[in-house]
C-alpha cells in the first residue's frame, strides 16, 4: 500500500514539473501583447501608490493585483521571461490543488488524474505565459477551493484560518472570485444549513471577507468620484456565444480552429450535463457542488454582461476546475463499472487529452494563434524611416506598440485614435488635421478595432487630403505613410538621375524593399521640363534572367500616368516637382537578384523617352529579393 502512495506521490512531482515545464517552455518567445505591456507600464514601473490613484478605474483589479506584480517587477525586471514568470509560477500551485481536490473528492488516482488535464490545459498554459492576473487567479482559487472543502470537513481552526488566507489572496487578486465565492456559499446554505458550528464558522469567514472587501470598495467609490468608470472592451451577453465559445474555451482554451470551437462548445456542455448528472446519482453532494460551481460563474457573468462589455471566457476560470474534477470523477466511477463504461472512460481521458495536446501544440507552434503581433519588429521599422516631422497613429490603440516604438529612442510623435468607438467623425477628423497643420508626415499604423463606427474616419481623411505613398508589414503589421501632395525640395537628396527629351527630369528616387507585404515601393520625383504633345506614361519594371511567363526579362511592372492619372504631361507646370509612387508585386518571383529599371513612353506608339546617352531606361538600383 505504502509503494503505492509512494508511486502516487512521485507522479504528482512529476506532473509539477511538467506542468511547469509546459508554462516556461517558449514562455518569452513573444513580444508583449497590450494588456501586457499595460500591465508593465502602469502597474509594475509606476510607483504603486500612483497606480491606486490613477489606474484603478481604467483598469479595475482588486490591489493584490497591482502589488504583486509591482513588487515582482522591482525584484526580477520587467522582460517578458522576468515578468510572465509570476503567473506561470503560481498557476503551477494549481496541480497540486487539482491533486488535492480530486483526491478528496474521489480518490488518489481521480487526484492525479485532475492534476494532469491542469498541467496540460491549454487555457491555463495561455494565461500562466501572460502578464496578467488571469494567470494567478486560477491557481489561487483552486487553493481556495480545497481549503474550503478541507474546512467544512474537518471543522478545525487551523483549516478555517487557512481558507480564510486563501479566499483572501484569491479575491483580492481578482474581482471575480466572487462569483466562485457565490457559489461556494449556495453549496454551503444547502448541505449544511442545519449544521450550526459549521454555518458559524463559514459565515464568520465570509464576514471577515466582507469587511476587507468593503474597504477597498470604499477606497474604490472615492477614485471613482472623479473619474468615468471602466465599462469593458468584449461583447456583452449572447446565447450563442456562451454555448459555441465559453465551455470550449475553458475545456480547452481558444487555439483550435473556429469550427471545432463551436462543435467542442456544445460538446463539452452535453459532456458536463451527462457527467455531473452521472456523478449525481452516485453521490448527489458532489454532483450538486460540481453543478453549482459550473452554473453560478456562468450566470453570474452573463447578468452582469447585460450592463458591461466582459463576456469573455477567461472571466471566469474558476469554473475550469469543475470541469476538469467532472471529467477526473465521472471517469473513475465509469473506469470502475468495467465493461464498455471502462471503454468509454479511457476514450473520454484519451480524448481530452489529444485535444488538449492539439490545443497545445497550435498555442506554440502555429503563428495563426500568436498572443502578441511582432511590435518590436514594427519599432524598428518605424525607428528607421521615420523623421522628427513626423506623426504617427496608432488605430488600435493598443499599449505594447508604444511600450516597443518607446525603446527604440525615435523622436516621432506617437498617438492612439480612436480612443473610444464613440468619438465622432467630426471630432477625429478636425483633431488629425489641427495635427497635421504641425507636421508633414503622417503614419498610420495597425488595423483599428473591427466593430468600432469609427474605425476608418482617420484613414479615410488622409486618403482624401494626402498621398498615400507607402504600405509594409512590418513583423505583419500593416503600416502605411501618408505625404503631402506638394513635395518639399528637402525631399530631394541628389543630383538629377537622368534627363528625358527634354521633358522631364528624373530628379531622384527612393526604393523600399519588400517588408512583409511581398511589394517593392519606389517613390520617383519627376521634375517637369515641358509639357508633351500626347500623355506619357512612367514604368518600373523589375527585370531579370529569362521569365518563361513574359517570355523575357521581366518579371514585375508598375506602368501608369504620373499620380496614377491625377497629373497630365501635356498640362504640367514646368519646374513644378511630382512624387509619384510605384508599386511592384514579388510575391510569385523568385528569389534572386534583379534590377528596377525607370523610364516613360508614349502609350499610343508605345516609344519611350531617351536619356542623354540615348538609352530608353535608367537602371535604379540592383536588388537581391530573400
Amino acid at each position: 500500500m505504502q509503494s503505492r502512495f509512494y508511486k502516487q506521490d512521485i507522479l504528482v512531482v512529476a506532473l509539477l514539473l511538467l506542468g511547469f515545464g509546459l508554462r516556461l517552455y517558449t514562455i518569452g518567445n513573444l513580444p508583449f501583447r497590450g494588456d501586457e505591456a499595460f500591465t508593465v507600464q502602469n502597474w509594475v514601473m509606476q510607483p504603486l501608490l500612483s497606480t491606486l490613484q490613477d489606474i484603478i478605474v481604467d483598469d479595475p483589479h482588486p490591489p493584490l493585483a497591482y502589488a504583486s506584480f509591482n513588487f515582482w517587477g522591482a525584484l526580477v525586471g520587467t522582460s517578458e521571461v522576468a515578468i510572465r514568470l509570476l503567473p506561470a509560477l503560481i498557476n503551477t500551485l494549481g496541480i497540486a490543488a487539482m491533486y488535492a481536490l480530486g483526491r478528496r473528492l474521489g480518490n488518489r488516482w481521480v487526484g492525479v488524474l485532475a492534476a494532469f488535464l491542469w498541467a496540460i490545459h491549454p487555457f491555463e498554459v495561455f494565461h500562466a505565459q501572460d502578464a496578467r492576473n488571469y494567470g494567478i487567479w486560477p491557481g489561487l482559487s483552486a487553493t481556495s477551493l480545497w481549503l474550503a472543502l478541507k474546512a467544512l470537513r474537518r471543522n478545525r481552526r487551523i483549516d478555517w484560518l487557512l481558507y480564510a488566507v486563501a479566499a483572501t489572496l484569491s479575491l483580492f487578486i481578482y474581482y471575480l472570485e466572487l462569483f466562485v465565492l457565490a457559489a461556494l456559499n449556495l453549496y454551503v446554505i444547502l448541505i449544511y444549513w442545519r449544521d450550526r458550528p459549521i454555518l458559524k464558522r463559514w459565515f464568520g469567514v465570509q464576514v471577515f471577507l466582507g469587511f476587507l472587501f468593503a474597504i477597498w470598495v470604499v477606497y474604490f467609490s472615492t477614485v471613482l468620484a472623479t473619474q468615468d468608470m471602466y465599462g469593458g472592451t468584449a461583447n456583452v451577453t449572447n446565447l450563442q456565444t456562451l454555448l459555441e465559445y465559453f465551455f470550449s474555451s475553458l475545456a480547452f482554451g481558444q487555439t483550435l480552429p473556429y469550427s471545432w470551437m463551436i462543435v467542442l462548445g456544445y460538446g463539452v456542455l452535453a459532456l458536463m450535463a451527462v457527467l455531473v448528472g452521472y456523478i449525481t446519482t452516485k453521490d448527489k453532494k458532489l454532483g450538486l457542488l460540481l453543478g453549482i460551481l459550473i452554473i453560478v460563474p456562468v450566470v453570474a457573468l452573463s447578468i452582469v454582461s447585460l450592463k458591461l462589455s466582459v463576456y469573455r471566457p477567461r472571466y471566469i476560470m474558476g469554473v475550469i476546475p469543475a470541469l476538469i474534477l467532472a471529467v477526473s470523477i465521472g471517469s473513475d466511477y465509469l473506469h470502475h463499472r468495467g465493461g464498455i463504461a471502462k471503454i468509454i472512460a479511457m476514450g473520454l481521458v484519451v480524448s481530452w487529452t489529444g485535444i488538449s495536446v492539439i490545443s497545445l501544440n497550435n498555442y506554440y507552434h502555429d503563428p495563426v494563434y500568436a498572443k502578441s503581433h511582432d511590435w518590436p519588429a514594427l519599432a524598428d521599422y518605424l525607428a528607421q524611416y521615420t523623421a522628427d516631422n513626423d506623426l504617427i497613429i496608432q488605430q488600435s490603440t493598443d499599449a505594447a506598440f508604444g511600450y516597443y516604438y518607446h525603446q527604440t529612442g525615435s523622436t516621432a510623435l506617437d498617438v492612439a485614435s480612436p480612443v473610444s468607438p464613440e468619438q465622432t467623425t467630426e471630432e477625429l477628423e478636425a483633431t488629425v488635421s489641427q495635427f497635421m497643420t504641425d507636421f508633414n508626415r503622417l503614419w498610420l499604423v495597425s488595423r483599428p478595432i473591427p466593430n468600432w463606427p469609427n474605425r476608418d474616419v482617420i484613414e479615410n481623411w488622409a486618403l482624401r487630403n494626402m498621398q498615400l505613398s507607402l504600405e509594409s508589414s512590418p513583423g505583419g503589421i500593416p503600416v502605411k505613410l501618408f505625404l503631402p501632395w506638394v513635395v518639399d525640395e528637402h525631399e530631394i537628396q541628389s543630383e538629377p538621375l537622368a534627363n528625358l527629351d527634354d521633358i522631364v527630369e528624373i530628379a531622384d528616387v527612393r526604393v523600399f524593399p519588400p517588408d512583409g507585404n511581398d511589394m517593392i515601393t519606389v517613390w520617383v520625383y519627376w521634375r517637369a521640363l515641358d509639357t508633351s504633345e500626347t500623355p506619357l506614361k512612367g514604368f518600373v519594371h523589375l527585370t531579370g534572367d529569362f521569365n518563361p511567363a513574359t517570355s523575357g526579362p521581366l518579371w514585375s511592372q508598375d506602368d501608369h500616368f504620373p499620380q496614377d492619372g491625377s497629373v497630365a504631361t501635356t498640362e504640367w507646370a514646368a519646374g513644378s516637382v511630382y512624387r509619384d509612387v510605384f508599386r511592384l508585386p514579388v510575391e510569385n518571383v523568385p528569389i534572386g537578384e534583379y534590377q528596377l529599371i525607370l523610364g516613360m513612353y508614349d502609350e499610343a506608339t508605345s516609344t519611350r523617352l531617351l536619356t542623354n546617352r540615348s538609352d530608353d531606361f535608367i537602371v535604379i538600383e540592383t536588388i537581391t529579393l530573400n
